[in-house]
């Protein structure tokens, strides 16, 4: 039978600790990265599905309004050429802001 004196023990009671508190302590780092990347595959999927909807609801183009906006107003006997839309446009977004603010 092989002897192992106290001091060898002791050593070797201190290794077994180490070894179980460095996989512990593995495992917990494992569950932290985990859970960041679960929240981080939930954004994502979140931000694809808000995409998705936003593009399925979203109304026509930008250039198509503005289109159907020259449109009516030509009608109306108003005649505007690009920068005058787009002042009268900033105008407009002006006045809408001012009044969000009130």
């Amino acid at each position: 039978m092989v002897q192992i004196s106290k001091k060898q023990e002791s050593m070797n009671n201190h290794s077994k600790y180490f070894v179980s508190f460095v996989i512990s302590d593995l495992i917990k780092e494992r569950s932290i990265i985990m859970k960041g990347l679960n929240v981080l595959a939930a954004f994502l999927g979140g931000a694809a599905v808000g995409a998705a909807i936003g593009i399925l609801f979203a109304p026509e183009k930008g250039e198509d309004t503005r289109h159907k906006i020259a449109e009516i107003l030509r009608k109306k006997g108003i005649r505007l050429n690009r920068n005058e839309m787009e002042n009268l446009v900033d105008e407009i977004a002006a006045e809408i802001k001012g009044e969000a603010n009130d």
